[in-house]
Protein backbone atom coordinates (compact mmCIF):
# COMPACT_ATOMS: atom_id res chain seq x y z
CA UNK A 1 0.00 0.00 0.00
CA UNK A 2 2.84 2.15 0.67
CA UNK A 3 4.66 2.11 -2.62
CA UNK A 4 1.35 3.58 -4.02
CA UNK A 5 1.27 6.48 -1.28
CA UNK A 6 2.13 10.03 -2.92
CA UNK A 7 2.50 10.97 0.69
CA UNK A 8 5.52 8.54 2.58
CA UNK A 9 5.03 9.90 5.91
CA UNK A 10 1.37 10.16 6.19
CA UNK A 11 -1.57 7.32 5.81
CA UNK A 12 -3.86 7.08 3.13
CA UNK A 13 -7.67 7.14 3.74
CA UNK A 14 -7.47 3.55 2.57
CA UNK A 15 -4.77 2.48 4.98
CA UNK A 16 -6.71 4.36 8.01
CA UNK A 17 -10.41 2.80 6.96
CA UNK A 18 -8.37 -0.85 7.02
CA UNK A 19 -6.75 0.06 10.17
CA UNK A 20 -9.95 0.90 12.16
CA UNK A 21 -11.69 -2.43 10.68
CA UNK A 22 -8.59 -4.66 12.01
CA UNK A 23 -9.25 -2.46 15.26
CA UNK A 24 -12.96 -3.00 15.85
CA UNK A 25 -12.10 -6.46 16.61
CA UNK A 26 -14.12 -8.46 13.80
CA UNK A 27 -14.76 -12.73 14.85
CA UNK A 28 -16.93 -14.59 13.30
CA UNK A 29 -16.66 -17.37 15.28
CA UNK A 30 -15.38 -16.82 18.85
CA UNK A 31 -13.48 -20.07 19.21
CA UNK A 32 -11.91 -19.41 22.02
CA UNK A 33 -14.56 -18.50 24.31
CA UNK A 34 -16.55 -21.50 22.57
CA UNK A 35 -13.95 -23.85 23.60
CA UNK A 36 -13.50 -22.23 27.49
CA UNK A 37 -17.29 -22.66 28.02
CA UNK A 38 -16.69 -26.20 26.48
CA UNK A 39 -14.10 -26.64 28.84
CA UNK A 40 -15.79 -25.73 31.59
CA UNK A 41 -18.70 -27.85 30.89
CA UNK A 42 -21.09 -25.88 29.56
CA UNK A 43 -24.87 -26.70 28.33
CA UNK A 44 -24.39 -24.66 25.16
CA UNK A 45 -21.19 -23.77 24.93
CA UNK A 46 -21.97 -22.39 21.36
CA UNK A 47 -24.86 -19.81 22.95
CA UNK A 48 -22.17 -17.12 22.44
CA UNK A 49 -22.08 -17.47 18.86
CA UNK A 50 -25.20 -14.54 18.16
CA UNK A 51 -24.11 -12.08 20.58
CA UNK A 52 -20.78 -11.77 19.33
CA UNK A 53 -21.78 -11.72 15.53
CA UNK A 54 -24.33 -8.76 16.92
CA UNK A 55 -21.38 -7.18 18.98
CA UNK A 56 -18.70 -7.24 15.88
CA UNK A 57 -21.60 -5.95 13.67
CA UNK A 58 -22.01 -3.21 15.81
CA UNK A 59 -18.17 -2.47 17.16
CA UNK A 60 -17.31 -2.09 13.20
CA UNK A 61 -20.44 0.10 12.28
CA UNK A 62 -19.56 2.43 14.96
CA UNK A 63 -15.69 2.09 13.83
CA UNK A 64 -16.42 3.01 10.32
CA UNK A 65 -19.42 5.97 11.47
CA UNK A 66 -16.52 7.81 13.68
CA UNK A 67 -13.92 7.53 10.82
CA UNK A 68 -16.29 8.47 8.19
CA UNK A 69 -16.80 11.62 10.70
CA UNK A 70 -13.04 12.10 11.00
CA UNK A 71 -12.39 12.11 7.31
CA UNK A 72 -15.40 14.78 6.99
CA UNK A 73 -13.77 17.05 9.72
CA UNK A 74 -10.60 16.95 8.05
CA UNK A 75 -11.77 17.38 4.57
CA UNK A 76 -13.70 20.14 5.98
CA UNK A 77 -11.09 21.85 7.52
CA UNK A 78 -9.02 21.62 4.93
CA UNK A 79 -11.15 24.24 2.89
Amino acid sequence: MQTLNPKKDTATRSMITFLVINTSSITIMPTTVISFRLLNKSSNPTDIVLASIITTFLSTFIALIIDRLFYLKEKHNDI
